[in-house]
């Protein structure tokens, strides 16, 4: 079975090459709003992915700022995509006829009309995973939640996933998370063995 942790890098490195695509065709026809969505998208990822590898536990791959992320780049995901696709419809229908085989566009040229399309197509796509991405994660949160593990919204989900101890526990029963201080005791340690002299 696929653990989380490598869906949620495929995912994301598929977000990133999709926002790039996006980023050179919405670039090439001066597409506002899917130049904005796509850098920002670009910006927030690979810091990400890149620091999630370099050290684990920071604050931003904690579930709650993963969960915040994710809604505001899916939001703007689907508002490049209902923007691209009501431009792309001017590229059909009255304003385009054929002629001996050819389509001719009226008002937009016809190079324009298929970029946007495929941005459009692409905003699309990167919505879906992103939308995907938030509910998964937002479900599996609040089950550990429920759980008896509420440090899961300051924790990634990875971790969660990692440990086996959680979401094992039955109704009633609440997670206690292991550090190092648990495997210290606070007794202090004597030598065995037989005594010295005077230690009668």
């Amino acid at each position: 079975m696929v653990s989380f942790a490598t869906i949620r890098l495929g995912v994301y490195i598929t977000i990133a090459l999709f926002s790039l695509v996006v980023l050179g065709l919405a670039g090439h026809i001066v597409y506002g709003l899917g130049i904005a969505t796509a850098v920002l998208t670009l910006v927030v990822i690979i810091p990400v992915l890149v620091i999630d590898h370099l050290r684990r536990g920071t604050f931003f791959v904690w579930t709650a700022v993963e969960l915040g992320w994710l809604f505001v780049l899916w939001v703007l995901w689907i508002a490049t995509g209902g923007d691209g696709a009501s431009a792309a419809s001017l590229c059909n229908g009255l304003s385009s006829y054929d002629y001996l085989g050819y389509t001719y566009y009226v008002g937009l040229a016809e190079g324009y009309c298929h970029e946007l399309q495929a941005a459009t197509a692409f905003a699309f796509l990167n919505w879906i995973m992103m939308f995907g991405m938030f509910i998964y994660i937002l479900v599996m949160a609040v089950r550990a939640q429920q759980a008896g593990y509420p440090g899961i919204w300051q924790d990634s989900l990875m971790e969660y996933k990692a440990n086996p101890n959680i979401g094992t526990a039955g109704p009633g029963t609440t997670y206690t998370q292991p550090t190092a201080m648990t495997s210290m005791s606070n007794e202090p340690k004597y030598a065995t063995g037989p005594a010295g002299p005077g230690m009668a």
